[in-house]
């Protein structure tokens, strides 16, 4: 394990003081960057982005010429990437019957799931309409994916003689009688 984790895209800001130190300090960090001697601490110019496991490091002078250095080891978590199913925005389902909510996550296999309904699983049966939400987690590295679910409108054929005479009404949903 590293000193910090962080999740892979984001930027992390990076700070340095020196305790003990003589006088004004100037910093020279492992990226290049360069900050002007300071009796405070001296941040990064630039919140640099993780896309790896990386060290970044700082050596700070002070007015005797003493120097000294630390090292920061970054490591990177891979965001969940998570996939819903059935896929789409939207996912239907028939009356007296139910649907399940799957979240099958890319890029980890020990994540942690939290639904809108309370449940903690990787996959969730409704048969209500409504948004679910569900936050896939990969060691802290949150995501966020929401699916509506809608009620299919029944269809209803009627069937009737060549006089025009209702003969019988069968209400069909996913091949089940309703």
């Amino acid at each position: 394990p590293g000193d910090t984790s962080i999740c892979l895209g984001e930027t992390l800001p990076l700070s340095a003081s020196c305790i003990n130190c003589n006088g004004p300090v100037g910093y020279v960090w492992s990226t290049g960057n360069v900050n002007s001697p300071t009796f405070g601490s001296a941040t990064l110019p630039s919140d640099p982005m993780i896309l790896q496991d990386t060290f970044f490091s700082v050596t700070a002078t002070d007015v005797y010429n003493c120097k000294s250095q630390d090292t920061v080891f970054i490591v990177s978590i891979q965001p969940p990437n998570t996939t819903l199913s059935p896929a789409g925005d939207t996912a239907f389902y028939c009356p007296t019957s139910s649907i399940t909510l799957t979240a099958t996550p890319q890029l980890c296999t020990g994540c942690t799931f939290n639904w809108s309904t309370g449940q903690n699983s990787q996959f969730i049966t409704v048969n209500q309409e409504g948004k679910y939400f569900v936050t896939t987690s990969n060691n802290g590295c949150n995501e966020l994916d929401s699916i509506n679910v809608k009620l299919y409108k029944i269809p209803k054929p009627v069937i009737v003689d060549l006089l025009g005479d209702t003969i019988n009404s069968l209400y069909l949903c996913g091949g089940n009688p309703d």
